[in-house]
């Protein structure tokens, strides 16, 4: 179980964070929960920067894509399971923008630009950290 939990992208927490809340506005009425404050930050100018649900969407995508990047540079031989989904997950965010009537709005595709970057930077890590373990008999490293 704990394996599974490993190989899969953090990503979809954001995700299915979004999802969640636009999906129960979408089919509870007309309303917009991801434009509702999350907390106020005051600023010492006596102004308040104010974060809405999907700016702490976005910051906790921020961080989930970070420890995506960590993970990345662990190469072995799960790391190619690790890459598929990844890449479902971007097909997942894409077709979910294309589809869903309620998922057309700028923070889904903030969330699948950073599943396509980790999609890239996993497979960039991996290709990168492989690249100097693979030797061929004759022509030394390559």
């Amino acid at each position: 179980m704990f394996r599974l939990i490993r190989v899969l992208p953090t990503l979809f927490l954001p995700g299915l964070i979004y999802t969640g809340i636009k999906a129960y506005a979408f089919y509870n009425g007309p309303m917009d929960l991801l434009s509702k404050p999350l907390f106020h930050l005051p600023l010492p100018d006596n102004k308040t920067c104010i974060l809405n649900v999907s700016d702490g969407i976005i910051i906790l995508g921020l961080f989930m894509l970070y420890f995506e990047i960590i993970k990345s540079t662990d190469v072995r031989n799960i790391q190619i399971i690790e890459h598929i989904f990844s890449f479902l997950l971007v097909l997942i965010f894409f077709l979910e923008f294309l589809l869903a009537p309620f998922a057309a709005d700028s923070t889904l595709v903030i969330l699948l630009m950073m599943a396509i970057l980790d999609l890239i930077a996993g497979i960039t890590v991996t290709i990168t950290a492989t690249r100097k373990d693979i030797s061929i008999s004759g022509f030394g490293r390559i």
